[in-house]
């Protein structure tokens, strides 16, 4: 299909403060900071006043950009896996790693996917150095 192919080379579409990541939020009991569903991007941002431009850059000790890179890992393992792959292996990962840990935090944290994204988001240059699958291979 000629609309994944334009979507898969032009790059995610991100959506910054939407509903979508309030509603992860609420579900998981948690503030859920980013979310890639294959090709958007949402991001939650602090926000901005004039007293506190100067700390805008960083929530929690999480910095916006990091975040953002951690989606566009997520985004480029979308596009090795050709979405659907991802879905079934993220979904898959997950309940073998619940079986085996017992516990819904350290499940989520152990899916491979997550793993190279989590590892790899303060690195802002690993995108251009990485390589197909490195998820894959590297575990």
């Amino acid at each position: 299909n000629i609309y994944i192919y334009r979507l898969m080379r032009l790059g995610p579409i991100i959506k910054e403060n939407t509903k979508i990541t309030k509603f992860f939020s609420v579900i998981f009991g948690e503030e859920i900071m980013g979310l890639t569903i294959f090709p958007y991007i949402f991001i939650k941002t602090k926000d901005t006043t004039e007293d506190d431009a100067e700390n805008n850059a960083e929530e929690d000790g999480i910095r916006y950009d990091h975040i953002l890179n951690h989606e566009k890992i997520h985004y480029e393992q979308y596009k090795e896996t050709l979405v659907v792959g991802y879905i079934i292996i993220y979904i898959i990962n997950f309940f073998i790693n619940l079986l085996y840990y017992r516990n819904i935090n350290t499940a989520y944290r152990n899916i491979l996917l997550e793993r190279e994204a989590y590892e790899y988001m303060d690195d802002l240059e690993y995108l251009q150095s990485s390589k197909c699958y490195s998820w894959l291979l590297k575990y």
